[in-house]
């Protein structure tokens, strides 16, 4: 009885698997690299809820008054918000000292669709780095004992200044005058608090919306070539390509949503906003 002799692959048939293989590969990859961006924008939007969830009780244990500044020794929101879930707890120097990253409650501060890395170079204020679509913010405002190279923090979000207290002032902050007190959220008056924006995918930490803000010349990196600003605290740092075409709002009843950025100018950032058309974002469309 003959021995069956065992015929390997020819160089064809090799070739064609492999072409298979590559095609498969070639139509599976962009599914895949869809499904990864949804899972970090769907992360994202945690953490913003979360965010909303920690100000909310911020603004029971504080007797219903929001932040009343936006820097100073006092720390940003991020301070504010999150430093009192430091274990243990500690106050601004140890905070600014170890860069607003101490503990897991720090975490919803990032956007996945960004690194922790800061932007490399800045002539911002104090010398912050203000972030892009893929970089981090890096706001050195703090206690003025830590020297300007140590303190900082860092984030993806920015908090919505017209919910902070009526001219409360502070460095791109509350501020505002009896002119703006009609601008402001008041929290405790207003019944439609799925209105309210409170945070928002951005490259610095706070801003304050205007109707009249203009939109960035490169929506993916909103402070460059001729926006010499470096940080605007209006919607030119707002109106970025973190989620591709979208950016995250989350609002004070808790729900976030993806808003197409031209579609930020009808989102209604203050008690008394009126414009309610979008404005045109350059090389979006």
């Amino acid at each position: 009885m003959r021995k069956q002799q065992l015929r390997g692959f020819t160089l064809v048939e090799l070739l064609v698997v492999m072409a298979i293989i590559g095609l498969l590969v070639a139509i599976l990859l962009p599914s895949l690299g869809r499904a990864k961006r949804a899972a970090r924008n769907t992360l994202c939007q945690t953490n913003q809820r979360a965010l909303v969830m920690t100000y909310r009780m911020y603004f029971q244990d504080n007797n219903q008054v929001l932040s009343t500044a936006g820097h100073g020794a006092s720390g940003a929101w991020d301070y504010q918000l999150l430093a009192s879930n430091l274990k243990p707890p500690v106050g601004p120097d140890q905070y600014y000292l170890n860069n607003g990253m101490g503990s897991v409650a720090d975490k919803p501060r990032f956007c996945a669709e960004t690194t922790r890395d800061r932007r490399p170079a800045s002539s911002g204020p104090n010398g912050s780095n203000v972030g892009t679509n893929v970089l981090c913010w890096d706001c050195k405002a703090g206690p003025q004992s830590i020297p300007q190279d140590k303190r900082g923090s860092t984030g993806s979000y920015a908090m919505n200044n017209w919910l902070y207290k009526p001219g409360s002032g502070g460095f791109g902050g509350g501020g505002g005058g009896a002119n703006d007190t009609d601008s402001y959220w008041h929290i405790r008056q207003a019944s439609s608090e799925f209105e309210i924006p409170v945070f928002v995918d951005a490259c610095w930490h706070d801003f304050k919306a205007n109707e009249t803000d203009r939109a960035a010349q490169d929506p993916g990196n909103p402070t460059s070539g001729d926006d010499t600003t470096s940080a605007g605290r209006n919607l030119q740092d707002v109106a970025v390509t973190r989620h591709t075409k979208t950016v995250n709002v989350s609002f004070w009843d808790g729900h976030v949503v993806p808003v197409v950025l031209p579609q930020l100018w009808t989102v209604k950032w203050k008690a008394n906003w009126t414009k309610t058309t979008p404005t045109y974002v350059k090389g979006l469309f």
